[in-house]
């Protein structure tokens, strides 16, 4: 049987700045250029931080945000 322990990924800096672009905006592109990548990669890289499994703590903590921003509004 195999076993291991699955490490927590961390949130850099970058991907926290993405995160609160892409909730504000919608736009992964957008998102990525103004959290520091340059124009040349934010296609890609907001691709990917969206979609790419390796990404996926990025994608639970915008998952994560829009909840805590739905159930905010849900209460008023």
């Amino acid at each position: 049987m195999l076993s291991y322990i699955m490490k927590k990924k961390r949130l850099s800096a970058r991907h926290k700045k993405f995160i609160e672009e892409y909730l504000i905006s919608g736009n992964a592109t957008k998102s990525a250029r103004e959290a520091g990548w340059s124009a040349t990669t934010a296609l890609s890289i907001g691709s990917k931080l969206i979609n790419y499994e390796e990404y996926s703590h990025v994608q639970a903590e915008i998952d994560r945000r829009k909840e805590e921003i739905f159930d905010s509004l849900s209460q008023d």
